[in-house]
């Protein structure tokens, strides 16, 4: 027989008051554990904003019209984004080829007829006697022509808690559920005639101080040109106005790419 104190049954680690014995240690690490999850979910996350840019009206093959005209090295900016990102020779646009049905397209991914908006000008037999046009931004923000059709990326980005903006985008200016974008530049200023005019310059500054502020944070930004679109319905797609004072103008000496990229 043994001669030293065995121990009793109850007292060992396997009854429940010897579990709990056992185990009483643990809490106050369990504790740390929790307290210092708790904190890690609170800190803010890095986040990379995702910015849309436009540029209405610009045909697949106008830098090589401009390349011809003034050199293969003319158009620095996008030979830089084709080599570091993707480029595709062309596109299938929606039709009609308008900037209102192919802008909402390109925020809900739908085709007009399943995204409401299907010409620059538009009638709804619901309204009558209202004609909606890009024309007249009153008429595409006041009017509740495209309620209950599907919602656009930025409206579903914030029902999430991601806060976007838009720079002139086409049909942002109309509330969507009673949401517009978190910072927005109404395309009503865009419009507006004489000193408010708003210069391509301003609209990229306007960009980054969304994108680098410190009271909030973007994580979608929609940004909108029209420069290359105007003067071609004026011109015609192959005219020395599009190629000189649009495209190489604007982008070359410009440098708006350039200059956004890097001030980020």
């Amino acid at each position: 027989m043994d001669s030293g104190q065995r121990k009793r049954p109850n007292d060992t680690p396997w009854t429940s008051a010897g579990f709990v014995r056992s185990t009483l240690w643990l809490l106050p690490f369990l504790s740390l554990l929790l307290l210092l999850t708790a904190v890690l979910e609170q800190k803010p996350r890095t986040q990379v904003p995702l910015v849309v840019i436009s540029l209405d009206g610009f045909r697949h093959d106008y830098i090589e019209i401009v390349k011809q005209r003034f050199g293969h090295i003319s158009l620095p900016n996008f030979d830089r984004l084709m080599r570091e990102g993707v480029r595709a020779m062309r596109c299938i646009n929606v039709f009609p080829t308008s900037t209102l049905p192919n802008h909402q397209t390109l925020v809900t991914g739908l085709y007009p007829q399943h995204h409401g908006v299907t010409a620059n000008t538009m009638f709804d037999e619901r309204l009558p006697g209202h004609v909606f046009s890009m024309l007249n931004d009153t008429s595409l923000s006041e009017d509740p022509w495209l309620d209950g059709w599907p919602e656009p990326i930025w409206r579903t980005a914030q029902r999430h808690g991601i806060l976007t903006g838009s720079m002139l985008w086409p049909i942002t200016d109309r509330p969507v559920d009673g949401d517009v974008p978190f910072q927005r530049m109404s395309r009503f200023k865009y419009n507006a005639p004489g000193e408010l005019h708003y210069p391509n310059k301003r609209r990229v500054d306007d960009v980054i101080g969304w994108l680098t502020s410190n009271h909030y944070k973007l994580g979608l930004v929609l940004v909108y040109f029209s420069d290359i679109d105007i003067m071609g319905h004026f011109f015609g797609p192959h005219s020395v106005q599009v190629s000189i004072a649009g495209i190489y103008n604007i982008y070359k000496n410009g440098d708006q790419f350039y200059y956004l990229n890097y001030s980020l």
